[in-house]
Parts: structure tokens; C-alpha cells; sequence
């Protein structure tokens, strides 16, 4: 296995032109999700770390990627804001918080958290992003404007994108000032679970998500009573929710069901920004 770093997006973008597959790594907290990728090159982001710009008044951090989410809370609160993430002090604690490891990886896979209710989840935190692109070319979209009406919304389409459309090296972030107190818990639970791996994340109608979780982790299962958000142990794929979805982490290459909606636009996409299947191949294997 080879690791390169690069420490810029120029120095990302000299790698990509050289048209190998890349495994892309932050702190690699989320490396049980997906099917294993396809790569004996690891693309690592330790080096493309530290906050640009932070504008307190405004509300804004322009962050690079690669940036443990921790140092970037430690820098926040230093103005009394946030990213609005819950804590972690559990691995369980650690399932319904998202898995929370670099900037740039929670864009990426942007999974539910225990407060998506109350905080809107990562897609309305995300303001902007730089991304270098599979034949090399840097691009940006977005802004740092919080009320920006001109254009499309393309950053959009790389958030949850598991980094197969783009690599994310800059991240412009909506951040918040600290309340007085957080949220209380909308969770519901069943059994006694760690938190550990191999496990299914679903999300279900609300009005459905107790009988989903029930009869299909009857065992062991945590819910979200607001968002409809399961979190469960289960060593086998099982069925999505009627009208929601499931992903699951820790099952090799059994970590997605087929995608249904949207199928041919995602693909089309895929195959316009990344045609040689150069950024984190095999990562989305099953699901398109």
C-alpha cells in the first residue's frame, strides 16, 4: 500500500492528473460503511488541515477537509459557537453522532445524527465547497453568503457522495452560536447495544419507525421518534423501510441495498465528474 499526502489542492490535483485509483482517508472513522474500495493508493488528508477563515459575526469557517472535527470545536468555542454534533463519550454515543472524525468526512458521508431535528443535519450546514475534480481541475461552489439565491446549489451533490464524485480539499461551514442548553434525548431504546459494528442505519416514515425497528431488530434497536432514524446491530442485510432507506456498515460488500430513486441520475453523474472510476472505486458497489 502506498499513502500519499498532499498538503494543498494543487498538490491533489498533480495527483489525480496521474489517472490512478484513489482510497480516500480523513481519520477513517467511518471504514466499516460501503464496499471495500478498489485501490492500493491511499490519498490521506492529514496534511490538508486547519481553519482558512473564521468570521465570528458572520456565522461562517472556511475549513480545509481535512481537519479533525475537534480542532475545529476547540477554535469555535473559543467564540462561544459550534457545530451543532452531539457529544461522544460512548461508541454508541459515537453511531448516532455520525461517526464524527475530519471535516471533510462528514460532508462526505453525511450521516444522521441524534439531533438531525434540531440542527437540520450537515446539508443546511454546508455553505460552499472546493473540490478537485477526477481529471485534476479545481473547482469551487457555493459561497460564503448564508442567504445565497444566485445559481444551483451544486455542492449538494457531493455531500453523502462518499467522495466518489470529488475530492472535497476546503469546506465553507454555517457554524452556530452555543445555546444555553442542548436538546433533550427523542430517543427511544431497546436492549443493551455497544455501538459496535457490524449495524444498519435506516430511516423510516415517523409514523412506521417504531414497528419498522421492532419487528426488525426486535432485539436490540435505537430510535429517533422525531426523524424516524433507526440505529441497530444486525449481522445480515435486511429490507429498507417502506418509503425510507437503509445502509449498513461492518457487512463487507453487502453494505448497501440497490438504489431505487434517482438510479439513473446518479449514475449519469458518476460517470460525467469520474468516467475512469478513479476516486474511491468500488466504494458505492450494490447500490449503483
Amino acid at each position: 500500500m502506498r499513502i500519499e499526502s498532499p498538503r494543498s489542492a494543487s498538490e491533489a490535483s498533480e495527483l489525480l492528473k496521474h489517472g490512478e485509483p484513489l482510497r480516500i482517508v480523513g481519520m477513517d472513522t467511518k471504514r466499516d460503511f460501503g464496499s471495500p474500495v478498489e485501490s492500493s493508493t491511499v490519498l490521506s488528508m492529514q496534511n490538508m488541515t486547519g481553519i482558512v477563515e473564521h468570521s465570528p459575526q458572520d456565522l461562517v469557517a472556511v475549513v480545509r477537509a481535512g481537519t479533525p472535527l475537534a480542532d475545529l470545536q476547540a477554535e469555535l468555542d473559543e467564540h462561544n459557537q459550534w457545530l451543532p454534533i452531539p457529544p461522544t463519550k460512548s461508541p454508541l454515543d459515537a453511531v448516532t453522532a455520525g461517526f464524527p472524525g475530519t471535516v471533510g468526512g462528514l460532508v462526505s458521508a453525511n450521516l444522521p445524527t441524534r439531533w438531525d431535528s434540531w440542527t437540520r443535519g450537515v446539508r443546511y450546514w454546508v455553505l460552499g465547497l472546493t473540490i478537485v475534480r477526477a481529471n485534476g481541475e479545481i473547482a469551487k461552489c457555493g459561497s460564503k453568503a448564508v442567504k445565497n439565491v444566485a445559481g444551483y446549489d451544486a455542492q449538494k451533490a457531493f455531500i453523502g457522495a462518499w467522495g466518489t464524485l470529488g475530492l472535497i480539499t476546503e469546506v465553507v461551514l454555517r457554524v452556530y452560536a452555543k445555546p444555553s442548553s442542548t436538546p433533550e434525548s427523542n430517543l427511544i431504546m431497546a436492549g443493551d447495544w455497544d455501538g459496535v459494528p457490524p449495524l444498519a442505519i435506516a430511516r423510516a416514515p415517523i409514523a412506521d419507525a417504531l414497528t419498522y425497528a421492532q419487528s426488525t431488530f426486535p432485539d436490540r434497536h435505537v430510535i429517533d421518534i422525531v426523524t424516524g432514524t433507526i440505529w441497530a446491530p444486525t449481522r445480515t442485510k435486511v429490507d429498507a423501510p417502506e418509503g425510507g432507506w437503509a445502509m449498513f456498515a461492518g457487512l463487507g460488500d453487502k453494505n448497501w441495498l440497490p438504489a431505487k430513486a434517482n438510479l439513473d441520475w446518479m449514475s449519469n453523474l458518476k460517470r460525467n465528474l469520474d468516467p475512469q472510476n478513479l476516486l474511491n472505486p468500488g466504494k458505492l458497489d450494490g447500490l449503483l
